[in-house]
């Protein structure tokens, strides 16, 4: 019983850090759309964006 509980809590570790991951992901994804649109910084030209990425 006690292996199985054990079990269960790396079980709920790993799902946790798997749903920040995931989280993190997310916000670099959304961070790299604001930077081609340009809007990260107030820059109005995306281009310079995408070439210093």
């Amino acid at each position: 019983m006690f292996e199985y509980e054990l079990h269960e809590a790396r079980a709920t570790e790993l799902h946790r850090q798997a749903a920040e991951r995931r989280l993190a992901r997310e916000a670099a994804k959304a961070d790299k759309k604001a930077r081609k649109s340009g809007r990260v910084h107030g820059r109005s030209h995306g281009r310079q964006w995408v070439k210093a990425a």
